[in-house]
């Protein structure tokens, strides 16, 4: 199983998915968010090939890979460096991603 790292920005972007559902939500579909996070870093973990590389051209000479949390709008942005899941970024599925 690789080791899971997240980066600043990552974190940052999970801060704020956090801080918007339990304020506009609730504290439980705040900790429901984190929990399926944490299950999706799990899950690529044991096998990383798993995510899609619809926008590997955005990060050239790397493997860029995406994964969709089940039950809310979010997609993590990662690589698998060596030993590890480099978590890169994660964003809003309705952020417009691709470079105009």
């Amino acid at each position: 199983m690789l080791q899971v790292v997240i980066q600043p920005d990552a974190s940052a972007e999970i801060e704020a998915a956090v801080d918007y559902y339990a304020w506009k939500v609730s504290e439980a579909l705040a900790e429901q968010f984190v929990t399926e996070f944490q299950a999706a870093c799990a899950i690529l973990a044991r096998r990383p090939g798993m995510g899609s590389l619809r926008f590997a051209h955005l990060l050239e000479g790397r493997q860029l890979r995406t994964w969709s949390l089940r039950r809310f709008p979010y997609r993590l942005f990662y690589v698998v460096e060596a030993d590890m899941l480099n978590i890169l970024g994660v964003e809003h599925q309705r952020r417009d991603t691709m470079p105009t």
